[in-house]
């Protein structure tokens, strides 16, 4: 699911509910994992060249980072689950 949800464009917040089930938030207090999963997926996966992020501004005006596949992510990884997703 994390490849094709990257496909089309997805913040760190809806890639971490695609792996857990859950929206990360302070009020429930899982800001910590959200954080721990993007310094410990996302970002190594930006230095290797295999995310890029794009920024873009949200409904609320505030800056916004999506992230999305590079060439090298295609061309490296072929997972079975790119066949079995429906479109967002």
């Amino acid at each position: 699911m994390l490849a094709f949800r990257i496909d089309h464009g997805a913040d760190a917040k809806h890639l971490f509910k695609t792996f857990y089930g859950y929206e990360p938030s302070y009020a429930n207090d899982t800001w910590r994992e959200a954080s721990a999963f993007s310094s410990c997926v996302l970002t190594p996966l930006k230095w290797v060249g295999m995310l890029d992020a794009v920024e873009s501004t949200g409904q609320d005006g505030l800056s916004q980072g999506h992230h999305v596949k590079t060439q090298l992510f295609r061309a490296v990884l072929e997972l079975d689950t790119e066949n079995m997703l429906m479109p967002l």
